[in-house]
């Protein structure tokens, strides 16, 4: 892979005022008046030398809210191709900018109208549902109502399309464990999150996902609804709800409950073997009943467990009265 790109950079812009109304950044030319973004030079002969600067172009838009020139602009077409060979990583940290820029919905329109979406989705840029392209199309539009927060602009994108195309496109762009982690968890899990109606429901979701991608996905969801004019009714509830159990000190994870794996092994309710299995079957009452959570208590219901399978089996049934 050529590293050439790694020189061309545009993280310290430089400045000089080229006539009255011009600053040039590089090797491109503002000029605030016409609100136009020009190239010192021929756009093509720069595409063909260093192709990241048609990346770097429309970061420039996403940043400045200005328009390409008509000739930039037709040289991104006529040259959208050359990204191919640059390395992933510029793709991505070019991408991430334009995302965060004060004016991404334009720049977003603005990868798409080139062509230059493609080298961040892939063949989903040709695949795209009608759905798909109307979300898009509103994310655009509204972007910039979120906060520019990077790896909650970068779900939102994502979040555009249906679940196994999002994860298909996230792996494109080869992000770090953390960042795909949580990306892939929020367009994975946003819907199923909304889903969760009561106390029980919330500190399940938390124990099996973690409360980072819980935290994560929920303000996803806030973001979603500012970008799509979504009802918060739900997100307000479920807010209150984790309020109410950090403040009541319930407990969610296994290091919350106030007894040790080795208790049960001490009071041969289990064997050694089968002690984590019975932590986490006791997690899962203490969500449904915080007030089990004593020794005293949580010994008698492992009791019950071991004696009443049945009862073991459907321990997390919501039954309706």
């Amino acid at each position: 892979m050529i590293d050439k790109y790694a020189v061309f950079s545009y993280s310290k812009m430089s400045f000089r005022i080229v006539g009255k109304r011009d600053k040039k950044m590089n090797e491109f030319l503002i000029n605030e008046e016409k609100n136009i973004i020009s190239v010192d030079g021929d756009a093509s002969e720069l595409f063909e030398k260093n192709p990241l600067a048609m990346l770097e172009a429309v970061r420039l838009v996403a940043e400045t809210g200005c328009d390409l020139h008509k000739l930039i602009y037709n040289a991104i077409l006529e040259n959208v191709d050359l990204l191919d060979d640059v390395e992933t990583t510029y793709i991505r940290e070019c991408f991430g900018k334009i995302i965060v820029g004060d004016y991404a919905g334009k720049g977003l329109k603005m990868l798409d109208g080139t062509g230059l979406i493609s080298h961040i989705i892939g063949e989903l840029d040709n695949k795209m549902t009608e759905k798909e392209a109307e979300n898009l199309s509103i994310l655009m539009k509204n972007i910039d109502k979120t906060k520019k927060i990077l790896t909650r602009r970068l779900g939102l994108f994502y979040a555009c399309f249906g679940t196994d195309a999002a994860a298909d496109a996230i792996d494109i762009l080869s992000f770090d464990y953390e960042t795909k982690r949580l990306l892939r968890s929020g367009v994975t899990l946003i819907n199923y999150l909304d889903r969760q109606s009561n106390h029980f429901e919330l500190k399940q979701f938390i124990k099996y996902y973690g409360y980072d991608v819980y935290d994560y996905t929920n303000n996803l969801a806030k973001a979603k609804s500012l970008v799509y004019d979504l009802d918060q009714s739900g997100i307000r509830s479920r807010n209150l709800m984790m309020s109410e159990i950090k403040k009541r000190g319930e407990p969610v994870f296994l290091e919350d409950m106030n007894i040790e794996r080795d208790d049960l092994i001490e009071h041969e309710i289990v064997e050694e073997e089968k002690a984590d299995e019975m932590m986490l079957m006791l997690l899962d009452a203490v969500h449904k009943d915080p007030k089990k959570n004593t020794k005293e208590a949580l010994l008698k219901q492992a009791m019950n467990f071991k004696l009443n399978p049945i009862q073991a089996k459907f321990r997390t049934v919501q039954w309706t009265k």
